[in-house]
């Protein structure tokens, strides 16, 4: 029972800490720079691939049902939002950061940060592939590749690569912690 509520606990603690994360911002043309990369870095480096998916789609489903969790607001027509995309990748986050992350039995933060790096590439591929689809197609603006290559990876990925230091090394201590209980 106490792992059950356990569980149920950090699932729900971190869909609310991704959550506050979407607040943490910086604006820029397309792709606000945000702090729920890391958030949901840590949440999958820290729980593990199921749980860690589960708080990323907890705090979709809220956004999605119109809670406004998302960097831009919440409700169902977010999904048409450019950079929904990223929000579908955070879940790819969650679980390739969980899954590679028992593969650090050390606890060596410079590999979860190589871990951490591969789940990155599970926010950028879906989400540069939806900023560009929804450029074209639903807001039909034509804008080249190289554009949204920019706006929707360079920039933020640059950002991403800073902050995904200090997330490495909370989420070896997180983990550590999480599963000492």
């Amino acid at each position: 029972m106490k792992t059950e509520i356990h569980s149920l606990t950090t699932t729900a603690l971190f869909a609310a800490i991704i959550s506050i994360s979407a607040f943490i911002r910086i604006p820029t043309s397309i792709v606000p720079l945000t702090f729920q990369s890391v958030a949901v870095l840590i949440a999958g480096y820290s729980l593990g691939p199921r749980q860690g998916a589960f708080a990323v789609i907890l705090y979709t489903a809220v956004g999605l049902i119109g809670l406004p969790v998302f960097s831009s607001g919440g409700g169902p027509a977010y999904v048409l939002s450019p950079t929904f995309g990223y929000i579908i990748g955070f879940t790819f986050c969650a679980v390739i950061t969980g899954y590679l992350a028992k593969f650090n039995v050390r606890g060596s933060a410079f590999f979860a940060y190589l871990i951490m790096l591969a789940g990155l590439a599970g926010i950028y591929i879906p989400g540069v592939l939806w900023l560009y689809v929804s450029q074209e197609w639903i807001l039909a603006v034509h804008t080249d590749i190289t554009t949204v290559i920019k706006a929707g990876l360079l920039i933020p990925l640059a950002g991403d690569l800073v902050t995904t230091v200090p997330a490495a090394i909370a989420a070896v201590r997180i983990r550590e912690s999480i599963y000492r209980l």
